[in-house]
């Protein structure tokens, strides 16, 4: 899987990491289902009956700290971790107060905890978003399942305009 992802992204500016990222180090079992990929996960506290493989886990501040001198500044975070965002999020609560990316996009799937989400992205001083038909508006734990939301710092969306869904 990983030497697939690096020939795919051959001669880009990044480089594919062979960790699931998480709340902590160490690791974890990771669906490993061979002919339907795209819905591959972490299996923690899940049940599943596809095949697994322990993959190795790190916090995004642990990889995030043993890399800052080659990293740039990072503007955006992409979160798609099929129903584990809030374990990814508890794990870059420091990279997100110190370095406070102007975007991050995350998944909203029916497995995850909204209300959980949201009040990690308040521990760090961000306002989540989604975009509705009515226009941009904050999240609340009622938003559309099967979506992406976005989070911003809260010194930055403080312009937008946007109210609360109801």
């Amino acid at each position: 899987m990983v030497s697939g992802l690096r020939s795919q992204v051959s001669g880009l500016k990044f480089d594919v990491i062979a960790a699931a990222f998480s709340d902590q180090a160490g690791s974890i079992e990771f669906e490993n289902a061979t002919t339907d990929a795209s819905c591959n996960r972490i299996v923690d506290g899940l049940t599943t009956s596809k095949a697994t493989i322990s993959v190795p886990r790190t916090t995004f501040d642990q990889l995030f700290r043993k890399l800052r001198a080659q990293v740039p500044p990072v503007s955006g975070v992409k979160i798609d971790v099929e129903g584990h965002e809030n374990s990814v999020l508890r794990g870059m609560q420091g990279f997100l107060r110190q370095q406070r990316p102007n975007l991050v996009m995350f998944e909203y799937l029916a497995r995850t905890d909204l209300a959980q989400t949201l009040a990690l992205f308040h521990e760090a001083e961000y306002t989540v978003f989604e975009i509705t038909p009515a226009g941009l508006q904050i999240a609340i734990e009622m938003a559309a399942r099967l979506e992406d939301l976005f989070a911003c710092p809260d010194e930055q969306s403080r312009g937008f305009g946007a109210s609360e869904c109801r």
